[in-house]
Parts: C-alpha cells; sequence; structure tokens
C-alpha cells in the first residue's frame, strides 16, 4: 500500500509541468477518524507529504454513505490539492439513490488501488448455526425474522445482504404459492 502512494509521485510534476504541489494536499476522507479507511489515509498521507514536500491534510468528512466528502472533492478546483480516498460506497450510491450530487463517474480521475477489503460473516453464538447453508436454512424458517447489521448504507456487504434478502423472500413465496411444507 505504501509503495503504491509513493508511486502516486512519480510522474506529478511531470505531468503538470509546473511545481506541484505549490501548496498542502486535502485528502478526503468518507468515513470518521479512527476508521479503517482513516488509518490507510494517514499512512498514504505520510508518505505523500514526504516523497512531496508539501504537509498533507487528511480531512475527515464522514456522512450521507461518503455522499459529503464526495461532493467536496468533486467541487474542488482540479487543481491536485484535493484527493479524496474512496469506498465502495461511491460505486453503489448511484445505484441507491435517486439523485446524486456529483457523477460517480464523470467528476472522478482515480489515480490507484490502495487497498482490498474481504468479507467476514459472523453470527451470534447462540444462532444455532454453523455456516451459510445452514443460516439460509434458518433465514428461510424464520422469514422476517432475522436481521444484520452492516457499517453503512451501500457499504460492502450490504448490497449482498439485501440480495440474500429478496432471494430468501422470493423462495418462501414460491413455496407458500404451492403450499409446500418446507424444512
Amino acid at each position: 500500500m505504501l509503495v503504491a502512494a509513493g508511486g502516486l509521485t512519480s510522474g506529478a510534476t511531470t505531468a503538470l509541468g509546473q511545481n506541484y504541489p505549490a501548496k498542502s494536499i486535502r485528502l478526503l476522507v468518507p468515513q470518521s477518524a479512527g476508521s479503517a479507511t482513516d488509518t490507510v489515509a494517514r499512512a498514504i498521507g505520510q508518505k505523500l507529504s514526504e516523497r512531496m514536500g508539501q504537509p498533507v491534510v487528511i480531512d475527515n468528512r464522514a456522512g450521507a454513505s461518503g455522499l459529503i466528502a464526495g461532493e467536496m472533492a468533486a467541487k474542488a478546483p482540479p487543481d491536485g490539492h484535493t484527493v479524496r480516498i474512496v469506498s465502495a460506497t461511491h460505486t453503489v450510491n448511484p445505484s441507491l439513490r435517486k439523485s446524486m450530487p456529483y457523477d460517480a463517474i464523470r467528476d472522478f480521475t482515480p489515480i490507484t488501488l490502495a487497498t482490498g477489503q474481504s468479507y467476514l460473516l459472523l453470527t451470534h453464538p447462540s444462532l444455532p448455526v454453523e455456516n451459510v447453508q445452514e443460516l439460509v436454512r434458518l433465514a428461510k424458517r424464520r422469514l422476517g425474522q432475522i436481521s444484520y447489521a452492516s457499517a453503512a448504507v451501500g457499504s460492502l456487504g450490504h448490497p449482498d445482504f439485501e440480495l440474500l434478502k429478496t432471494e430468501v423472500a422470493k423462495w418462501a413465496k414460491v413455496v407458500n404459492a404451492a403450499g409446500i411444507k418446507s424444512e
């Protein structure tokens, strides 16, 4: 990740043909201070600051599933002095919202992939399941009685669990319509 951050600067001054950066760089983070995204941003910011000779100011703008930071970045002058960390919500938000204060593709230029994330599915020990298949069977038996939590609307996990809920509900509708007793 830090090697990738160093690579961000390799062609910056040549590409702009001027003294870049001419001032501090503002790194917009769409999550709260202390979050995983903030931690990554601070590590990248430190390396960028060392490499570019200008301060990198971390600006946490949490809320609205990343829309606050996104709108600020989209409205910033396109001079390279405002950069935004993007999380999964950036790509999911357009499909969840009727209107957006920016175009998630047109208004941004990708620079690099800084991290990857993995999913981890956890259940409370009192839930009588030991794998995903058992969880799905239980959800089918207890339709509408099992809830889940995710970090935010559009965050990793949220769309996946909504899809799972939809599929379980479709299954239950078919079974009920057919009058089938299921387990």
